[in-house]
């Protein structure tokens, strides 16, 4: 068993993070402020998507005018 079938949500957060971050030409930095951690929490973060908290994730998600519902899941807009 891997880490990410361990961790379908962990995984989604960070594949949208990865997305939306493209799609808009967001930066790291951005990101980090939206969630209110620093840049290097944030790429610990990423590198262990499961560390995300509910409250992170619903700042980042307004960043890009989604819920976080949408950011829980895996889609494939």
């Amino acid at each position: 068993m891997t880490l990410r079938t361990m961790y379908p949500q962990a995984y989604a957060i960070s594949d949208n993070i990865k997305k939306y971050s493209a799609l808009y030409g967001t930066t790291d930095i951005q990101v980090a402020q939206a969630m209110g951690v620093s840049r290097s929490t944030f790429y610990r973060k990423r590198e262990k998507p499961w560390t995300f908290t509910l409250g992170e994730v619903h700042n980042v998600a307004r960043l890009w005018n989604k819920s976080t519902e949408q950011m829980l899941t895996c889609s494939y807009e």
